[in-house]
């Protein structure tokens, strides 16, 4: 009867100490799991190293202040020549968002190709230089700076304005 009891206590206690073991496991590696697929959705913020990085990119100022929001996006704000820059940048990609100089409507939000302003964008600001209609728009590299060169027709007379596509100004117009 004492082994009986014995064996019994030992069986007991040897299926607790399995199942509590295999649900522990368990646990932790669902545990493991959760924190991994986290970590992949959610990587490191950016340090201020690659802030910097980052807008270099963009443009040689220096940066004045970084706050973080509730979305995880840095607003920066930059320095150059004595002109200041607000800049958006996605606290996880490094995706800059939006840049604005400070003080005014913002000139562009950054596309997919890198210039800074979007083709609708330049095509605005040539048609409040020259009142016409728009014919054709190309973003060539011209000395190393992208530029839009639209194309507008006006008074049967077809006129090149050309647009910084980093900064939206109208450098030049010529017919």
């Amino acid at each position: 009867m004492r082994k009986t009891i014995l064996y019994s206590t030992f069986a007991g206690t040897f299926m607790f100490g399995t199942i509590f073991g295999i649900t522990n496991e368990t646990q932790q590696s669902e545990a493991d799991v959760a924190k991994a697929e986290d970590d992949q959705m959610n990587p490191a913020l950016l340090s201020q190293s690659e802030l910097q990085a980052i807008i270099n990119q963009y443009m040689q100022g220096t940066i004045e202040e970084v706050t973080l929001n509730e979305h995880n996006e840095f607003e920066v704000t930059v320095n150059q020549d004595d002109e200041t820059f607000d800049v958006l940048i996605d606290g996880r990609s490094g995706h800059v968002k939006n840049l604005y100089r400070r003080e005014e409507q913002p000139f562009h939000s950054l596309t997919a190709t890198g210039s800074a302003i979007e083709q609708l964008d330049a095509i605005e600001l040539a048609l409040e230089t020259v009142n016409g209609e728009p014919k054709r728009v190309d973003l060539t590299k011209d000395h190393g700076t992208w530029v839009y060169q639209v194309l507008v027709r006006y008074d049967e007379k077809d006129f090149h304005v050309i647009v910084d596509a980093y900064t939206g100004v109208v450098l030049d117009v010529n017919s």
